[in-house]
């Protein structure tokens, strides 16, 4: 059902849309158990996110906040980059319905929602070392670091390459030989992490597909696996380092401390100022 928000309509359509888009996102960081919970609420979070959008940009507008082109284009850089290049990016638009001069203007908006927010949380009140140490003590159990490995690894695709087995096996060679896993993964690799030696990071389990999680948890730093097949072709894996569970220190926790409690003020200073301005709006469905 289609809202009116202070005589501005959102349609059916955008509210779906919304929708989706937050299905997407959080489908790729949720488990499945966890999405299966949040699914059935995703079209009302939506349609309330749609009409706080509303309700802040009528603020921004009130206030005559004003952005740059070279705000608006830096914004629009930052997306090209994501998707790798302009050309990548238009074709991502252009398939989504939309193009550059719409995308353009949604910077905009969304630029001038942010100065409203920068505004509204500009004097919150400084966090201090007795608060951190405190919410530490007494929640201990949530600093906990998951046993984690750091990979790199070379993946050659099967689907157009029949000697895919064959040319790993001569790479692990190489190695076997002394030649370094980055320079083998920056010439042989068909992922996107061959830019930076097939580095991967730190992984944690429940992250990757699982012959590939108990091919990399197995190892220990500086060793590299067997070949190892997945949906995604064929794999060689080399840990550069682990690191154990176990229980973080206070001065390793300190800066997600910190984080929380910033966002728990400002998303608690953000609700309430849409409470209030819903308080004062006119808003409908029908």
């Amino acid at each position: 059902m289609p809202v009116t928000v202070n005589e501005i309509k959102i349609k059916d359509e955008v509210i779906d849309k919304e929708a989706q888009q937050l299905s997407d996102f959080y489908k790729e960081r949720l488990s499945e158990a966890e999405f299966s919970r949040v699914a059935p609420s995703m079209r009302e979070y939506a349609k309330e996110k749609l009409i706080a959008n509303v309700l802040i940009e009528e603020k921004a507008k009130q206030r005559d906040y004003q952005v740059t082109a070279q705000e608006i284009d830096s914004e629009l850089k930052k997306m090209e980059d994501h998707y790798k290049g302009r050309e990548n990016f238009e074709k991502k638009i252009k398939a989504a319905g939309t193009d550059r001069e719409t995308v353009k203007q949604g910077i905009a908006k969304s630029l001038k929602v942010d100065k409203v927010i920068e505004d509204l949380c500009k004097d919150m009140p400084q966090i201090t070392e007795e608060e951190c140490i405190s919410l530490f003590e007494q929640n201990k159990q949530k600093y906990q670091q998951p046993e984690k490995v750091n990979v790199r690894h070379i993946l050659v695709k099967e689907d157009a390459n029949s000697r895919a087995r064959s040319q790993l096996e001569e790479v692990k060679n190489k190695l076997v030989n002394g030649e370094s896993f980055a320079e083998l993964a920056s010439r042989y690799s068909d992922c996107p992490s061959k830019d930076n030696g097939g580095e991967l990071g730190f992984i944690k389990r429940g992250e990757t597909v699982p012959p590939f999680e108990e091919a990399a948890f197995a190892l220990k730093p500086g060793e590299c696996s067997d070949i190892v097949k997945t949906e995604y072709g064929l794999h060689l894996i080399y840990a550069v380092d682990r690191k154990e569970a176990g229980q973080l220190s206070y001065e390793e926790a300190k800066d997600n401390i910190k984080q929380n409690i910033f966002y728990t003020r400002k998303n608690e200073r953000i609700n309430n100022f849409i409470k209030k301005l819903k308080k004062e709006a006119s808003i409908s469905e029908s």
